[in-house]
């Protein structure tokens, strides 16, 4: 008998148990709206602190990290819910932007770039999705991830984005829109990596054969060719590309090359077109490549005066040649495209720097060429020059104070959130005045919420990022930033 009413008490125990869980998973289930988003952002935040530090293993994570990784997140999340700025805000702002509804149809088949922001899954569900996978982090809600997954699965039904190597629009267009976008994706991707459906799925096999068949060839002409913003992002993604491919050495990635190469295209293994993606970046900063025929017809290169570089003073010729400035000019003298494509080409630059910085190189970052170097070139025009390069160019600190601490004209666009990551790295008081100026800040393009992944708040020093190796070929020689190349790619 005792042992009956033993047995009926546990059972007892049990289902009172059992009820309220399930009490408490339908107050779970209250929480989202109909389109499967939160309704209250602090309270979430909240819900979850008890279990911050002990429901995550850290150890399990495999994000190579682009701008940030689960641990450094779960770190800022940490911080908001003490309370602290500016990650409380930041991380609201965040939560606030992943709540949104995706509201663009996914394309199929070829895609034509009729504009900037076309395709809009792309242009504009780059952010969105780069959002949700933070939040998958910030709120611990799995829901987060499998939406990207979704998405992530309706980009395969993208068969071309035109022709390879074409120098005209749309096809162009195309070129420089997914360099501006697929990064947005990457970050995503990269930071699903802890989760069970995704690691169980064959999607990231499938989505790194959609990026190494279908983007790359795409984008590598750009990068190849172009010394303007155009060439920044391009260039950046090339590097995204290649690194998320790190455990692909069987992928080959197909550069169409410029038009004056002696072989129409290169493959390379994701581990070359790595440290090719840095050849071309410092090529671009140090003056050491020019648009030739494949370029454009009113590039700077076009006058021996006024080559291509990161001038001594920090000035990009070929951004400032689109406005009032001129190709020529110490300052930018009007809020008109000098300024803004300045700033533009600066946050393609800056994202590969951060790349590289996770990866241990801090070659982009660091970058000054201080030797008088005779070069030749041939113009886009078919004119050979010679000039002599100066002394002190190819700084991405001077070429980000040109914009923020030049006595012209200032006004940060692209770079008040882009200076988020600059100012982490050099500290510069110019910098940390124009992110001041609005936080926090989505960004957009080849970056996304800075303010989230990098501010931090006063008082504190922190040291540079985490970094996992960069991609290797078995059997080859390991890079190393002590060995960055010069970027002559003659």
């Amino acid at each position: 008998m005792t042992n009956f009413r033993s047995f009926l008490v546990l059972f007892v125990i049990f289902l009172f148990l059992l009820n309220a869980n399930a009490r408490n998973a339908d107050r779970n289930d209250d929480r989202f709206s109909d389109s499967g988003q939160p309704e209250d952002t602090e309270f979430v935040i909240a819900a979850n602190a008890m279990s911050f530090t002990s429901k995550n293993d850290h150890s399990k994570y495999k994000s190579r990290g682009y701008l940030t990784t689960p641990s450094e997140l779960q770190e800022i999340r940490s911080k908001a819910i003490e309370g602290i700025e500016p990650y409380k805000s930041s991380v609201e702002h965040a939560i606030a932007f992943a709540k949104g509804l995706w509201q663009w149809e996914a394309p199929s088949g070829r895609i034509t770039c009729l504009a900037s922001k076309s395709p809009a899954y792309l242009m504009k569900g780059n952010t969105l999705i780069y959002a949700k996978a933070l939040a998958y982090h910030l709120q611990e809600n799995e829901q987060y991830a499998h939406q990207v997954m979704e998405r992530i699965t309706d980009l395969l039904q993208i068969t071309s984005f035109g022709e390879p190597g074409n120098s005209l629009k749309p096809d162009r267009q195309c070129q420089l829109n997914l360099s501006w976008a697929i990064p947005g994706f990457i970050r995503a991707a990269d930071l699903l990596e802890n989760l069970h459906a995704w690691q169980e799925s064959d999607l990231k096999y499938e989505f790194q054969n959609w990026l190494a068949e279908i983007i790359y060839p795409t984008i590598s002409f750009t990068a190849e060719t172009s010394m303007s913003n155009w060439g920044a992002a391009a260039t950046n993604a090339c590097t995204y590309i290649a690194d998320y491919l790190w455990d692909r050495p069987d992928l080959a990635l197909v550069s169409y090359n410029r038009f004056d190469a002696r072989k129409r295209t290169t493959a390379r293994t994701p581990a070359e077109a790595y440290r090719h993606a840095i050849e071309l970046a410092l090529g671009r900063m140090n003056g050491m490549r020019s648009e030739a025929s494949g370029g454009s017809s009113r590039a700077c290169d076009n006058d021996p005066m006024t080559k291509s570089m990161i001038r001594p003073d920090g000035g990009i010729p070929d951004e400032l040649r689109r406005g009032s400035t001129g190709c020529s000019g110490d300052r930018i003298l009007e809020d008109d495209h000098s300024n803004m494509y300045s700033q533009t080409h600066l946050e393609g630059l800056i994202a590969q720097a951060e790349l590289l910085l996770r990866r241990g190189d801090k070659s982009l970052y660091d970058n000054i060429r201080n030797d008088n170097l005779v070069y030749d070139f041939e113009s886009p025009e078919g004119n050979d020059y010679q000039v002599v390069l100066p002394r002190g160019r190819g700084s991405l600190k001077k070429a980000v104070l040109f914009i923020l601490d030049n006595p012209s004209f200032q006004k940060p666009r692209a770079l008040r959130s882009a200076a988020e990551v600059v100012h982490r790295y050099y500290r510069h008081p110019a910098m940390l005045k124009a992110v001041l100026r609005k936080r926090p800040t989505s960004g957009g393009r080849p970056l996304g919420f800075e303010t989230l992944t990098h501010a931090f708040a006063e008082g504190e020093n922190p040291g540079l990022p985490p970094t996992v190796s960069p991609p290797r070929d078995p059997g080859h020689h390991d890079y190393s930033a002590d060995e960055s190349p010069e970027g002559d790619l003659r």
